[in-house]
């Protein structure tokens, strides 16, 4: 029985290419942390805070590096129909 670990579905050539799609365009986010929540859970947290991104969104990041990867398809095929456009 073959005990090692599934192949990850992204690869950090994935991440940087995301990280650079996005350069420009979203916010960088603070880390935060709580004194409160490390004493509750006895673990030290941290607290990625995309709701500061735009729009208030934690989703953006994602929502963009897809979209950005869809419209390159697009212009890269030049097959949008009026379909599509709508």
């Amino acid at each position: 029985m073959n005990s090692s670990p599934p192949p990850l579905a992204i690869g950090y050539a994935d991440v940087a290419a995301a990280a650079g799609r996005l350069a420009g365009v979203a916010h960088r986010t603070p880390v935060r942390t709580s004194r409160t929540a490390d004493a509750m859970t006895g673990a030290q947290l941290f607290f990625k805070c995309e709701n500061f991104q735009r729009m208030g969104a934690f989703k953006f990041r994602g929502a963009y590096n897809a979209l950005a990867q869809f419209l390159s398809l697009i212009h890269i095929s030049g097959t949008v129909s009026r379909h599509h456009r709508a």
